[in-house]
């Protein structure tokens, strides 16, 4: 091989090595992007949880008074 058809080579290495490096940074966008949309749906699946546990507790506390009254 001579040094013009190593350059060629090397060349399309190197195109192909940015066209992959471009596919991993839009992937990595966008998985950063999920990651945000999945901790926002985490922080309030917390909050509602933490929300119906109160009720419930809630609930038990008026159902023992009850069962105290009678």
């Amino acid at each position: 091989m001579n040094w013009q058809e190593e350059l060629e080579t090397l060349e399309r290495r190197l195109r192909l090595m940015l066209l992959e490096t471009l596919r991993l940074r839009q992937e990595n966008q966008s998985l950063k992007a999920r990651m945000g949309e999945m901790a926002n749906e985490r922080a309030l699946l917390l909050h509602h949880r933490d929300e119906v546990r109160t009720r419930v507790e809630s609930m038990i506390h008026r159902l023992k008074s009850l069962e105290i009254e009678r």
